[in-house]
């Protein structure tokens, strides 16, 4: 399988350890509450839900000194039941421009906004609903879309499941099918502070080929 590219860092299990940034909706955050979202990856195409990944591996090496931190996941089913249906129509339209990862615009955009074409906040069948949020901002496109945004946020706190993860712990996460997010707590940067490594998992990689590295090609048939 030729490597394919995730945006400014392609490797395949990446650390989730707080080293600055606390304030950041990233997962070098701590002490704000990290919003409901899912995994995205910047693509050329304008879409950012593209080459996402379909499920998400959350490993824990360590936890926070105090052990409150705890990762919350919002069903995509229980978030579009709790939304009325003017909220609901609102966020199955093209009204929001998300915003690339905070690693990309932090490493590769030079801390410049790259935002995607305008796309919905929930897709798919009524039955399997498909939520896109990006961690590092959403960009509502008018008021109507601005409010949209506040009640998602809103009713997936009130329907998330709560998980506090310990030392040898995995959590794995429908990245396609849910938001997740993450309580604030306090980082010490002792090197002892709360230690997670993620990895990305695609059932397919078909439709992002165009994604392949330069070069990693070479020679197959």
């Amino acid at each position: 399988m030729p490597p394919i590219t995730t945006g400014s860092d392609s490797r395949p299990v990446r650390p989730g350890c707080a080293k600055g940034g606390a304030t950041t909706q990233t997962n070098q955050g701590s002490s704000v509450f990290l919003n409901f979202h899912n995994d995205i990856v910047r693509d050329a195409s304008g879409r950012y839900d593209l080459a996402s990944p379909d499920f998400l591996v959350l490993s824990c090496l360590r936890a926070d000194h105090e052990g409150v931190a705890a990762t919350y996941y919002a069903d995509a089913r229980d978030i579009s039941r709790a939304l009325g249906p003017a909220t609901l129509e609102t966020l199955r339209s093209p009204r929001f421009r998300m915003n690339a990862p905070g690693s990309y615009v932090r490493d590769v955009a030079g801390g410049v906004d790259v935002l995607s074409d305008p796309a919905p906040m929930i897709a798919g069948p009524e039955h399997s609903p498909e939520p896109s949020a990006a961690a590092n901002g959403v960009h509502p496109l008018d008021d109507a879309a601005r409010s949209a945004l506040d009640r998602l946020q809103g009713v997936c706190r009130a329907v998330a499941h709560e998980v506090f993860l310990r030392p040898g712990g995995v959590l794995l996460v429908n990245n396609r099918k849910g938001l997740h997010a993450r309580s604030r707590f306090t980082a010490r940067y002792d090197g002892r502070d709360r230690w997670l490594q993620r990895a990305y998992v695609r059932r397919t990689q078909w439709d992002i080929r165009h994604r392949t590295t330069p070069g990693a090609c070479a020679g197959l048939h």
